[in-house]
């Protein structure tokens, strides 16, 4: 009996120390191609050592947060940055989908320029000789 009670306060004890840390859920999305999961987009938690890369669906996890205020940042080549402040409490998860736009990309202009010689005679007829071998 003693054994069943000491698992069991133990089991509640383990139980409240989990329920002290929140976690973050989410999808990052491509803005322009329908909503297509974006993979391998870097989520960080500004200010913290959290980090993780988001998956072939767009899916991503961070998890055992400290309970508090932060700022989610999501960061992708060719994406335009996005900062979303978070609010994690304990026990709870939070759940978060964005959609990332691609950076637009501007130039000046681009200048092509070609030039072509008309072949001789000489060297037509060399052409057309070594192609009949």
């Amino acid at each position: 009996m003693q054994k069943i009670l000491f698992f069991l306060v133990l089991l509640i004890g383990v139980t409240a120390m989990g329920q002290k840390n929140g976690h973050i859920t989410g999808q990052v999305l491509d803005s322009q191609m329908n909503g297509e999961p974006l993979l391998f987009a870097n989520i960080t938690l500004k200010n913290s050592s959290f980090e993780t890369q988001s998956n072939f669906h767009g899916n991503f996890e961070l998890a055992n947060i400290e309970s508090g205020d932060y700022t989610l940042i999501i960061t992708a080549l060719g994406y335009e940055r996005i900062e979303v402040p978070v609010k994690i409490e304990a026990g709870k998860t939070l759940r978060i989908a964005r959609e990332m736009k691609p950076l637009s990309i501007t130039t000046t202009g681009i200048v092509v320029t070609a030039s072509a010689e008309e072949n001789s005679a000489e060297s037509k007829e060399r052409i057309y000789f070594n192609s009949r071998q």
